[in-house]
């Protein structure tokens, strides 16, 4: 869904729970090499999974987020009473 949604491929890792841990971990080592962070990660990190976006349901995607921003300022006073 969030490739289809984004137009971007979406690519996952083994270890989900350490993204962070990695994450942070690749943006110190780039820093301190003086190398692009995501050249960094593509030659450190393995993918396990590729999500590639489907361009079939991008046009679903824009028709239910038009809806949704719709729905979302009609709804805005209600939100705030319910919230208040």
């Amino acid at each position: 869904m969030l490739a289809d949604i984004t137009g971007q491929t979406v690519e996952t890792i083994d270890s989900t729970q350490s993204v962070g841990a990695i994450g942070t971990a690749l943006t110190v080592a780039a820093g301190g090499k003086g190398v692009d962070v995501l050249e960094l990660s593509h030659r450190l990190v393995k993918e396990n999974h590729a999500y590639v976006p489907d361009p079939r349901n991008k046009e679903i995607y824009e028709r239910n987020y038009s809806v949704f921003k719709k729905l979302y300022r009609d709804n805005a006073p209600n939100f705030m009473a319910l919230n208040a």
